[in-house]
């Protein structure tokens, strides 16, 4: 959509601890597939993590069940992950207060 998609670090590495307001926290670059069989993190993908979910990409559907999903999948409440850019596509940027970004790849990548 805009074409600042990808500016100043992807997302992942420089956004990091930087995209919480004060209290700590990061912003988190996804590739959303809606539509598939399963809710999964399905690894990486250049600098965004690869986030399968099931419900449809209509209405708000799937972003509210990727919120959902990722917020249990990083143990934290579902307020504390919003999408911050990219409601309509596919690549999106996350926000996750209370998190660093290490903390949030870890995660990630334990389940």
């Amino acid at each position: 959509m805009s074409g600042a998609k990808k500016s100043t670090a992807g997302g992942t590495a420089g956004a990091g601890d930087s995209g919480g307001a004060g209290g700590g926290g990061c912003v988190l670059v996804v590739k959303a597939v809606p539509n598939s069989p399963r809710n999964e993190v399905a690894g990486r993908v250049g600098e965004a993590w690869k986030i399968k979910i099931h419900a449809a990409p209509e209405a708000g559907k799937a972003n509210k069940e990727l919120v959902a999903f990722v917020s249990e999948k990083l143990g934290c409440p579902r307020g504390a992950v919003e999408v911050l850019t990219g409601a309509a596509a596919r690549e999106k940027r996350l926000r996750v207060a209370g998190l660093a970004l290490a903390e949030v790849e870890a995660r990630l990548s334990a389940r």
